[in-house]
């Protein structure tokens, strides 16, 4: 019986291994359809993701995305882009924001979690996705450049 004992705890260490990582948020598992490129650092979870281009209008790879991003998460933001040059850089949230915010960016996407209040939703930039209602539509939203 001793015997059998470490290789039960290897056994038992790989195993929650693999569990860690299937559940990180870069894991090889990942949808490819979308992919995190940056976040600010420094207080609330705050990402920015890039979504392909002929998954672009497809509400659900918003979801997936967001679902494994925000899923450990109370407080999470996930804003999306048409391509990681068009994505902020990785930044503080003191300087980010000091500096406008998304203002300066085309925001595609961007879902919004607060477990605390019981907020979950995706708003869209109604300029790229027409047919969404307007209490879906990010209110700063500008139109995105050709």
């Amino acid at each position: 019986m001793k015997n059998n004992q470490p290789i039960r705890e290897i056994s038992i260490i790989g195993i929650l291994a693999l569990l860690v990582a299937s559940c990180s948020p870069n894991s090889s598992s990942q949808d490819s359809r979308w992919k995190r490129v940056s976040g600010l650092i420094g207080g609330a979870a705050y990402h920015f993701a890039v979504v392909e281009p002929s998954s672009f209008k497809d509400g659900n790879v918003y979801k997936i995305a967001s679902n494994s991003l925000c899923s450990s998460s109370n407080w999470c933001e996930v804003a999306f882009f048409r391509s990681e040059a068009e994505a902020p850089k990785t930044q503080s949230n003191a300087d980010f924001f000091k500096a406008g915010g998304y203002r300066n960016y085309g925001v595609v996407a961007i879902y919004q979690k607060n477990a605390n209040t019981g907020l979950n939703r995706t708003l869209f930039n109604c300029y790229v996705f027409s047919g969404v209602g307007q209490n879906e539509c990010i209110a700063a939203a500008r139109p995105l450049p050709s």
